[in-house]
């Protein structure tokens, strides 16, 4: 009679186990880059709003009215309805920036808080938009 080699039942749960505490161990870690990750990209998202937000006054000559309050931006541009933006992952304490005809910035700063990290946002060039 032939001899069949398998795994016992110990071995496979003791792999079972071994596998269940490595990904207990790497997936907070990965959960955390990846959240990370998508904070970083909201913020870089916002920054170009903002440099967008400035060429468009500075081309269409209007103001531009930018108000942020917790996970919110409301946008006013001259006349038109205002528009919302929402983040997961910033968070503003309640304040207002207004951009001229000129493209300049005021204040010239921004308090925004980054996954519990507060940044201070200090506008380059607050008074004139750079062209390209």
């Amino acid at each position: 009679m032939r001899q069949i080699r398998a795994f016992t039942l110990i071995e496979l749960l003791v792999v079972l186990v071994i596998l269940g505490a490595l990904a207990g161990l790497i997936g907070p870690m990965t959960l955390g880059q990846i959240e990370k990750i998508q904070a970083q990209q909201e913020w870089s998202e916002l920054r170009n709003q903002i440099d967008f937000q400035r060429r468009h006054a500075y081309l269409q000559g209007r103001r531009v009215h930018l108000q942020f309050d917790g996970k919110q931006l409301v946008l006013q541009v001259g006349g038109e309805p205002p528009s919302q933006i929402s983040f997961d992952w910033l968070f503003f304490k309640p304040q207002q920036l207004t951009v001229d005809l000129h493209g300049g910035i005021a204040p010239q700063y921004l308090e925004v808080y980054l996954r519990r990290q507060q940044i201070n946002y200090k506008f380059e060039n607050a008074h004139r938009v750079i062209e390209n």
